[in-house]
């Protein structure tokens, strides 16, 4: 909490009243928590703010993640087939129907691998229980699966996916 107090003054109140009004053409700017995405028009905008972004963080003790940050020609006008991950979700280059430009989105593989993970292993703890008689214990064993089946409903081709569906059937009809 008290960090995110913090970047706002490190770096929003800065991208909002000190980058971006400079700028040669629009851009964007878009913070959840600790990580932030800028968004530029033109590329000469991004390099130049790529290049006093360091300074600027380190007044405030912050680094940049060499590893997440570059510069990134990305959208309608780009000719290359580039995707980046943001908050759990790759950005892509996608196209309509009709063959116009899109951002497409999905779940970033990282994310999707650790939530396929998590589901398996709660599978394989969860496989060989009984299914209680008493509608309370089934009931609560409903409820902590449904979260986890709600969450990664694009997980339904998964066997983990599928033994919870049942498990949380089985169970939720026994409580009726």
């Amino acid at each position: 909490m008290l960090a995110n107090v913090y970047l706002h003054y490190a770096l929003d109140l800065w991208a909002e009243k000190s980058v971006i009004p400079k700028l040669k053409g629009w851009a964007r700017y878009v913070r959840y928590a600790d990580d932030f995405l800028m968004v530029f028009q033109y590329e000469e905008d991004a390099v130049n703010v790529m290049k006093v972004l360091p300074e600027r963080l380190g007044k405030f003790n912050f680094e940049v993640a060499s590893d997440k940050t570059r510069v990134l020609p990305f959208g309608r006008n780009d000719q290359g087939n580039n995707s980046f991950d943001f908050l759990g979700f790759t950005f892509y280059e996608a196209k309509t129907r009709k063959g116009g430009y899109r951002v497409g989105v999905r779940t970033s593989r990282k994310k999707l691998k650790q939530k396929r993970e998590a589901i398996k292993k709660w599978a394989k703890e969860h496989m060989h229980n009984p299914i209680d008689a008493t509608p309370e214990a089934s009931k609560s064993e409903a409820e902590r699966a449904l979260p986890v089946l709600r969450s990664k409903r694009k997980l339904s081709g998964s066997p983990e996916f599928l033994l919870l569906c049942r498990v949380y059937y089985v169970q939720s009809s026994q409580t009726s």
